[in-house]
């Protein structure tokens, strides 16, 4: 089988318990014991923990938006299956069995009401553990590496209907302001050194001539951008007591539909956002992490890139190789 690794699935589909073989109640795992230190718990583990003593009507939210995003998850793995059940029919009942799981966590979701019991539990091993109706759930992805993703998207989903500024009041941080900055870069033309291209902030892009200068435009422009995105996302998650450690800065893959995924420390707090040149050339993210959190520092900082037609795809590349994107480490 290509890159697929069904048989890790499988196991890892058995230890989640697929919902059509619960029966009754399940026993749960322990809730963590303690408080640990807020700065090993991601944004997503610290909310859990608050919402263990947030209103009934809070909790039954998070749980209906994490039994969706993981529906949503498991039913993109099942067309996965099918698409490559073609060449490996044993793929097909690996599909149904995922079908079967997403469909349950939507009915569950879908059955949550007023009357119904339900609990968040942080475990010990900082899994957030939902108990609904009677039923265990372990909030998870079916790809391990899949997970951070998931729980950044339900936590933006809940943040984005509910006071987090307060849930997670213990742990923020003030925001960092960003400096504005025109996102139009200043060229710069030179017989001696060649074009090049710079913003406000003190970005630079330095390339040897005015060879494929459309291009070298559009590369300018579009990793301006990007960076843009990326600090207004760090900022906000600064905001919400998320501490960002600059040596771990990097693409950590790519969720399709939603952008890339950039790891921020080593709690597992990490950030989506459309970054497919960062993700072309992770040394360049690496590069840039000294303006990056000078940027997030209100500072100006100069940093300038030489040789960026490295940045560009190969002159006999296709239209669109400079946005053509790594898998994901399967």
């Amino acid at each position: 089988m290509n890159n697929l690794p069904w048989r890790r699935l499988l196991r890892n589909a058995a230890r989640l318990t697929l919902l059509g073989a619960l029966a009754g109640s399940l026993v749960a795992q322990a809730p963590a014991e303690g408080e640990a230190d807020p700065a090993d718990r991601s944004r997503f583990a610290r909310l859990a923990a608050a919402l263990q003593h947030a209103p009934s009507t809070e909790q039954s939210a998070f749980i209906a938006i994490a039994l969706t995003e993981m529906a949503i998850a498991y039913s993109v793995e099942a067309d996965i299956a099918r698409s490559q059940a073609t060449q490996e029919p044993t793929l097909w009942n690996w599909a149904r069995s995922v079908d079967r799981y997403s469909a349950g966590l939507v009915d569950l979701a879908n059955g949550i009401d007023a009357a119904t019991p339900l609990r968040v539990d942080l475990l010990a091993d900082q899994q957030v553990q939902l108990l609904v109706a009677g039923k265990v759930i372990l909030i998870s992805a079916p790809r391990l590496q899949q997970e951070a993703a998931i729980e950044y998207l339900i936590v933006e989903q809940f943040c984005s209907r509910y006071p987090c500024e307060r849930l997670l009041a213990g742990f923020a941080a003030t925001a960092a302001s960003l400096p504005s900055n025109d996102l139009a870069p200043n060229w710069n033309f030179s017989d001696q050194s060649g074009p090049s291209c710079a913003t406000s902030s003190g970005l630079a892009l330095k390339f040897s001539d005015t060879r494929r200068l459309s291009e070298k435009r559009a590369l300018c422009q579009q990793l301006t951008e990007e960076l843009e995105r990326l600090l207004a996302e760090v900022s906000r998650q600064r905001s919400q007591g998320v501490a960002v450690d600059w040596s771990r800065l990097a693409v950590a893959g790519t969720v399709p539909g939603q952008g890339q995924r950039i790891q921020l420390n080593r709690a597992g707090d990490s950030v989506l956002v459309a970054a497919p040149l960062l993700a072309a050339h992770p040394g360049l993210l690496r590069q840039l992490r000294p303006w990056l959190q000078a940027r997030t520092g209100s500072r100006q900082f100069a940093m300038t890139v030489r040789d960026a037609e490295t940045l560009l795809p190969a002159a006999d590349a296709p239209t669109g190789t400079v946005l053509m994107l790594p898998g994901d480490a399967r």
